[in-house]
């Protein structure tokens, strides 16, 4: 077998039997040229020993299940996958670090085929369907967690399915803004309960389209700020900084557009646990 064939696929985090399905050896003869010509070190990770919520008990734990439950791919022997591009490689990096993982770097470009460089982390998380209720996404409901860790599930969900977008009206000088989650119905419908019940948001859901996946959106501008300010009280918790920098440049924008008491807008630095 070719080297950099092996290297090629392990670096994009590949086992010897996913390997073993584009070429024409089993993956014992697989393993046996990773072995003979030392590639071990980039499998490595495969050998690692499997990672178990248990309960979670932290916020770092309560984002990452957000951020899987709704971006994570999860195969039947609970092998989970995250991938995101390298512009927001520093999720991945932190879910890592969470969950003892390795990310894998792909650098590979070829829009003809929509395949675009990426930051990639497989691990097998055991127990991981206890919390998201299934494999599939469709499958997938929102889960019960402790309430004072609800908010950072919430903040990792929006990271991985959610949205703030604002702009201008061209025909008034005023300014729209709006946040979205595209997900399943079960997932935003956990969502929007806890909207609801924490921070009276009243939102919408509906189909999206002819696509199997719903949107949950609101667009009042009070709800928007009110939202943002929950997620992110403060620097502290920041993992996907180019959200919080949108809301930032919304905040701002409003601030010196005049449309909203300074109180309105303002940043809380509210402390954390």
């Amino acid at each position: 077998m070719d080297k950099n064939f092996l290297e090629k696929y392990l670096n994009e985090g590949m086992s010897t039997r996913d390997i073993e399905k584009i070429c024409d050896k089993d993956h014992r003869t697989v393993s046996y040229w990773i072995n003979k010509y030392e590639l071990n070190e980039l499998s490595k990770f495969k050998k690692k020993s499997t990672f178990k919520f248990e309960k979670i008990d932290s916020k770092e734990k309560a984002y990452t299940l957000g951020f899987i439950l709704c971006d994570g791919s999860i195969k039947q022997d609970t092998n989970t996958e995250v991938a995101v591009s390298l512009y927001d490689k520093k999720v991945v990096e932190f879910i890592s670090k969470i969950i003892n993982g390795t990310v894998r770097y792909d650098h590979t470009l070829n829009k003809s085929t929509r395949r675009f460089p990426r930051a990639r982390l497989v691990k097998k998380i055991q127990d991981i369907t206890k919390f998201t209720g299934g494999n599939l996404k469709v499958d997938r409901h929102y889960p019960r967690i402790r309430d004072d860790l609800e908010r950072y599930l919430i903040q990792g969900v929006f990271d991985s399915d959610g949205c703030i977008t604002w702009g201008r009206r061209k025909d008034k000088n005023r300014i729209w803004q709006k946040v979205s989650f595209t997900s399943q119905l079960k997932i935003l419908q956990g969502v929007q309960k806890y909207l609801i019940n924490k921070l009276n948001i009243s939102t919408t859901i509906r189909p999206k389209s002819k696509e199997k996946c719903f949107v949950l959106e609101f667009s009042n501008k009070k709800d928007v700020l009110k939202f943002c300010q929950h997620i992110y009280p403060n620097e502290k918790f920041i993992i996907l900084n180019r959200k919080y920098l949108t809301f930032k440049a919304l905040r701002l924008e409003l601030e010196e557009n005049g449309e909203s008491n300074r109180s309105d807008c303002q940043y809380r630095a509210e402390p954390t646990e």
